[in-house]
């Protein structure tokens, strides 16, 4: 008759659980009790590393067709959530640096497919495809994934400390180039106003 379950942390190679279930046999044995051992789900190890591919120790193109930052040469990081990033013109960088500072608590792959979208729906309000049409003439002359690159800047544990380093990022960036609106600007500038007594108060 069973009586119960014991669930273990997860450890290398289950040897934990492995010891705890051997206890458990020994000392029911020549009883009518038995006791189920299992060992709790822990984080993945893609998790872990920031594989693409769960259970791989190096990092992997994770093969999907909108992966942004896979297809652009960024393997490994798609999968992780909460980071700050970039996206560069690769055409526009034959002559002038022109970028785009971004920060998303999603992860790069969710975000990226977001701006894939956008250019392939040709949305003028998107910060690719407005620079597309105020730099390129509206025309793409190379496929997306070879006119821009997506890059992982830094991962973060703090949504605050992630919205102020790409205030940070997108004001060292030239005005007249980067691909980021003003009100983006602006609104990354607003976290470091400190309130001063008397003032707006």
């Amino acid at each position: 008759m069973r009586e119960g379950v014991f669930i273990i942390p997860p450890t290398p190679e289950s040897v934990l659980a492995k010891t705890f279930k051997k206890i458990c046999q020994e000392e029911l044995k020549g009883t009518n009790i038995s006791m189920a051992v299992t060992e709790r789900g822990g984080r993945r190890l893609g998790q872990e590393l920031g594989c693409t591919v769960p259970g791989k120790s190096e990092k992997e193109h994770c093969k999907r067709e909108k992966c942004f930052a896979c297809n652009t040469g960024q393997l490994g990081v798609c999968r992780r959530t909460g980071l700050g990033y970039k996206i560069k013109c690769m055409v526009c960088s034959l002559i002038i640096k022109s970028e785009y500072a971004g920060e998303t608590g999603k992860n790069i792959y969710l975000r990226g497919a977001q701006y894939v979208d956008d250019v392939d729906k040709k949305r003028g309000n998107k910060p690719l495809w407005k620079h597309i049409q105020e730099h390129h003439g509206g025309v793409m002359s190379v496929p997306m994934f070879s006119h821009f690159k997506m890059e992982v800047v830094r991962f973060f544990s703090s949504a605050q400390r992630r919205k102020a380093d790409e205030g940070v990022r997108i004001a060292h960036l030239d005005p007249e180039t980067r691909m980021n609106s003003k009100d983006e600007f602006l609104q990354g500038t607003n976290l470091f106003l400190v309130p001063v007594r008397g003032v707006g108060m």
